[in-house]
């Protein structure tokens, strides 16, 4: 009897710590805390469409290194710089939103090594800043790296190439 029940204890916590991999193996874990991504865009999907979703997913891979990259797992944010100290941190088209979505606005500043301040986000707060800036400039992707048409349109191009996973 006491073989059995070291053998159904054994059992019991292979199961236990292969159900901990595959959550981990699931989920991301950075300084901004556990995030599920494809829970994220299947929201964003919901919430603005699937063509935002997908720029939102598309800007990620390239601006975070596919979502790996140092200024990411500080800030939750595709590299979105703060150009002021205060709320909206120069980023005046989303105040709005921000005021009406506490849980989505920045909640600090990160002084990188670069020498830029990126503004840093809890949870998916990033993505659906991300979404909303895209959807006040009709899903213009490259509106997010410049200001400029033609370096607009390089980025589009670029952004056209990059394969998703969650949308």
């Amino acid at each position: 009897m006491r073989g059995i029940n070291y053998i159904v204890i054994s059992i019991g916590l292979i199961s236990l710590l292969l159900i901990i991999i595959i959550i981990r193996k699931t989920k991301k874990v950075s300084k901004i805390g556990v995030l599920d991504y494809q829970k994220t865009f299947n929201n964003l999907t919901f919430d603005y469409g699937l063509s935002i979703a997908r720029n939102v997913e598309k800007i990620y891979r390239l601006e975070t290194d596919n979502f790996k990259s140092n200024i990411y797992k500080q800030t939750g944010s595709a590299g979105m710089l703060a150009f002021d100290e205060i709320i909206p941190y120069g980023w005046v088209s989303l105040e709005t939103f921000w005021r009406n979505n506490k849980s989505k606005e920045p909640v600090g500043i990160y002084n990188s090594d670069n020498g830029y301040n990126y503004l840093q986000f809890a949870g998916n707060g990033g993505f659906y800043t991300l979404a909303e800036f895209l959807r006040l400039h009709g899903n213009n992707a490259g509106r997010w790296n410049s200001l400029n048409e033609q370096q607009q349109i390089a980025y589009n191009e670029t952004i056209s190439n990059i394969e998703t996973i969650y949308t």
